[in-house]
C-alpha cells in the first residue's frame, strides 16, 4: 500500500495541453477545407492565440484542428503536408521581424482520438502593433499556398472580451463543442 502512494501519478498530456490551450488569449479563428489525396476534403477549424513574452516580443499561436476518423495513414500525410510550413518560408514573409519558429504536431505527443491537431509557435522579436493585416494579409496567404487549402474569412473576437463562447447557432458541425470541450470557451 506504501508503495502505490509513493509512485508518481501518470502525467496526462491531454489533461495538460486542454489547460495550456485554455489559457491562451484566442484572438480569432477560421474554418477551412483541406483536400486530401483519394478521399473528399477535411473540413478543420484555426485558433490563432497570442502571448505576450515576458521579456519583449509577442507570439501568435496558430493551433489547427481535424477531424481524422479515417486512420493513421490520414494523420501521415496531414502531418507531411504541415511539415511543409518551415522558419523559411515563413521568413520570406516577415524577414527579420522574425525570432523563432516551432511547429509541433500535438497529436503525435500523445493521441488525440479521432483529432488530428497541429500547431504552429511564431515568435516575433517585437510587439505586434497590426495583427489583422499580418494574419489576413500575410499568415492566411501562406498557409494557403503552403497547405494547398482554402481558409474562410477569419472571424475576430472583440478585443474587450477575452474568451467569449463561439456562438453555436452560427456554426455547423462538431467544431464549436470540440472548442468548447478543449479550449474552455
Amino acid at each position: 500500500m506504501q508503495e502505490e502512494q509513493l509512485r508518481p501519478a501518470r502525467f496526462d498530456a491531454i489533461a495538460a495541453l486542454k489547460a495550456v490551450k485554455s489559457r491562451e488569449g484566442m484572438i480569432a479563428f477560421a474554418g477551412f477545407a483541406l483536400p486530401v489525396e483519394e478521399a473528399p476534403p477535411v473540413e478543420g477549424l484555426l485558433k490563432i492565440s497570442e502571448k505576450n513574452r515576458v521579456y519583449r516580443g509577442q507570439e501568435l499561436v496558430l493551433t489547427f484542428v481535424i477531424d481524422a476518423e479515417t486512420g493513421p495513414s490520414f494523420s501521415d500525410q496531414l502531418q507531411q503536408r504541415f511539415l511543409s510550413i518551415t522558419e523559411a518560408t515563413l521568413s520570406d514573409v516577415f524577414g527579420n521581424s522574425l525570432e523563432r519558429f516551432t511547429p509541433l504536431c500535438i497529436g503525435c505527443v500523445d493521441s488525440i482520438e479521432n483529432w488530428f491537431v497541429f500547431e504552429l509557435q511564431i515568435v516575433f522579436r517585437s510587439k505586434i502593433v497590426q495583427k489583422k493585416t499580418i494574419v489576413e494579409q500575410d499568415l492566411i496567404p501562406l498557409l494557403e499556398r503552403q497547405l494547398a487549402c482554402r481558409l474562410q474569412p477569419v472571424e475576430w473576437w472583440p478585443q474587450t472580451v477575452r474568451s467569449p463562447s463561439p456562438p453555436l447557432s452560427s456554426r455547423s458541425g462538431k467544431f464549436p463543442l470540440l472548442i468548447q470541450k478543449w479550449f474552455g470557451r
